[in-house]
């Protein structure tokens, strides 16, 4: 009875079309650079608070390239601080990722770590996290980091 009510089940499920997540490792390089910064009232004597907007590139292992635009708040001093904000990544034919990130720096470098938020086109419904880390002092007003995102994609 038991093994009856089991292989009910999986018919079932694989009549009604049951989708399957598809996994994806997106690695990438990215360059950035702030649009425009606004200082706020530090909460502590030697902080520095700011919010920020800004815009990027990013180019992808596979030959893909999404345009980043995101904002976040910072705060610290020049050795270390931490960082929170909201990007999307947006690919050439308009397929959008939108992610959260937290982070900050340190003597050690600056990195951080994503959660995908939601997703159109072929990310529609994804799910999943990531990871970003500067690549070293890049340029005086842009950036250079290392990223990639570990993707649960539902299949259509």
């Amino acid at each position: 009875m038991l093994r009856t009510c089991i292989l009910s089940a999986a018919a079932l499920g694989l009549a009604t079309g049951a989708a399957a997540a598809e996994e994806q490792e997106l690695r990438f390089t990215l360059v950035i650079t702030p649009v425009e910064e606004a200082p706020l009232p530090a909460a502590a004597e030697g902080q520095a608070v700011q919010a920020s907007r800004s815009v990027g590139v990013a180019t992808f292992e596979d030959g893909r390239t999404a345009f980043k635009e995101f904002v976040f708040l910072e705060a610290g001093d020049e050795e270390s601080g931490e960082l929170t904000g909201y990007s999307t990544y947006t690919f050439e034919d308009g397929d959008a990722l939108h992610v959260k990130f937290t982070g900050g720096w340190s003597p050690d470098g600056l990195g951080g770590d994503y959660e995908v938020v939601s997703g159109t086109g072929a990310f529609a419904d994804a799910t999943g996290t990531g990871r970003f880390d500067a690549i070293g002092d890049s340029w005086e007003r842009a950036m250079l980091l290392d990223g990639s995102f570990n993707l649960e994609v539902p299949d259509s």
